[in-house]
This record gives C-alpha cells, sequence and structure tokens, in this order.
C-alpha cells in the first residue's frame, strides 16, 4: 500500500543513530506548507495544535535551522518527500525539528498499537 495524508508510518529516524520514529503524515508531496507568524500552514489552512483552547500566543511553535530552511513562505512539498507530525505534538521531535521525511526511509504504515496495554488496538 502505498502511504497516504494520515497514515501513520514509522520510519529511520533522520537524526543520527535515532532508531526508527512512529509518526503521523500530515504533508504530502505537492502540498503547500509554510510557517507565518508561529503557526504551521498547510495548503492554506492552520494545523491544529495540541493546546487550541490557549491563547493566540502560547501555541508557538519552535523549529530547528534546518526545518525552518525547508518550511520557508509556501514551499511546496518535492517529489517522493513527506511532512509528519507527532500526534502529542507539544512534546514531539517531527518534520518542524528535521524537515521532510524521505520515502526510501519510510519503512512501513503502523496498524496495530502494542503498548501502553490499556491502549492495545488497532491505530486510529
Amino acid at each position: 500500500k502505498q502511504v497516504t495524508r494520515y497514515d501513520v508510518i514509522a520510519f529511520k529516524a533522520p537524526l543520527a543513530n535515532k532508531g526508527t520514529y512512529v509518526k503521523r503524515i500530515i504533508g504530502v508531496p505537492g502540498d503547500r506548507i509554510w510557517v507565518n507568524e508561529g503557526k504551521l500552514y498547510l495548503s492554506e489552512e492552520p494545523i491544529a495544535s495540541d493546546n487550541e483552547a490557549l491563547p493566540e500566543n502560547a501555541s508557538r511553535f519552535d523549529l530547528s535551522e534546518e526545518a525552518a530552511a525547508q518550511l520557508h513562505l509556501f514551499q511546496k512539498i518535492p517529489a517522493g518527500h513527506y511532512f509528519v507530525l507527532g500526534d502529542n505534538r507539544t512534546h514531539s521531535s517531527d518534520s518542524r525539528t528535521f524537515g521532510f521525511v524521505e520515502i526510501q526511509t519510510i519503512e512501513g504504515i503502523v496498524v496495530f498499537k502494542m503498548a501502553p496495554f490499556k491502549e492495545i488496538g488497532k491505530v486510529k
């Protein structure tokens, strides 16, 4: 199966010797994605954060230099690349930290969660 938007994927961490990451695909090739005034945008729509109920200035995203260089104003996601976010957006090392995920680093789509015990089941 080809990966699509909102799939949860496992991929080789782009940061040296960090193992495998599991994140959700938010942006796919051809999407426009950029950061403006602390908000992350995907094709004109702001991406929701975990803390939407907080005041506007409390939901700013910090970007690494590498990610900021990739996410300059109105950039299209290139072919073979994906923008991923952790479901726990406030405490996730994801595309905001390391930039795009290349398709050849994707190991598979996550369909079942094994831990913690009370959350075992199909990934939504």
